[in-house]
């Protein structure tokens, strides 16, 4: 166009002509779709590390079935990406850089970081390959209504290194200026409440520092046993 927009200012655009915004050097002829293809799976693989081609697809849709699986079968053939099984997904076929290999093999087996994951994150996004590929199911509610939510509002994924260990369902009391841990529903056969009781207390601590609270409340916790050692722990 002959205009574009230079800045904004107070939420208003400011509009400036294109030669005096766009540099000249910058290529604005349209890609093809091999092209765009190319671009789309290496930003999906640098998101999800490994995917399937529908999840590729899935992550950013901007381009044809056939494409993205058509550059898959070209880059796989130059080993600009991998192709790989995994054990317990019915022999599907997964794809991903050559460089994830390298990162995997070299990161330490001992990272036990604990996180709170927003709904949208890369890892969580596609909730049929986070069940599949971590065996954890979980799912956003706050469209659904309240009697028919099987979670939580807002339930956010905790992640212990490299597992998925329970769903946190937090509330920001703004009267009480506390952060309110509405549920904390740990995974079946997750035992490491000990262990995990000093991380989780901090994260929570930080998360309620993250939202301007001054307070944490527990309200509810399965198991149950663990509410009052992560209230006294809080305090």
């Amino acid at each position: 166009g002959d205009l574009m927009v230079k800045e904004r200012k107070n939420f208003q655009r400011i509009y400036d002509l294109t030669e005096r915004v766009l540099p000249s050097w910058v290529d604005t002829s349209t890609p093809d779709m091999g092209d765009v293809g190319r671009f789309l799976i290496h930003r999906a693989l640098n998101a999800h590390g490994l995917a399937r081609a529908k999840e590729i697809r899935d992550h950013i849709h901007l381009a044809e079935k056939n494409t993205i699986e058509a550059v898959l079968r070209d880059m796989v053939e130059t080993e600009e990406v991998l192709s790989v099984k995994m054990e317990n997904t019915d022999n599907m076929e997964y794809y991903l850089l050559p460089g994830t290999l390298e990162k995997t093999g070299a990161r330490k087996k001992t990272n036990m970081r604990l996180e709170l994951l927003s709904p949208f994150d890369n890892l969580v996004i596609q909730r049929d390959r986070l069940k599949r590929i971590f065996d954890f199911d979980y799912q956003l509610e706050c469209y659904v209504p309240s009697k028919k939510r099987k979670y939580g509002y807002f339930m956010l994924p905790v992640l212990w290194g490299n597992e998925f260990v329970a769903k946190l369902d937090p509330k920001a009391k703004r009267a009480s200026n506390l952060l309110l841990v509405k549920k904390l529903l740990f995974e079946p056969g997750f035992k490491d409440y000990d262990a995990i009781l000093s991380p989780l207390s901090i994260l929570l601590r930080q998360y309620a520092l993250f939202n301007n609270l001054d307070g944490i409340k527990v309200e509810k916790t399965v198991p149950v046993f663990f509410k009052n050692m992560l209230q006294k722990s809080l305090r």
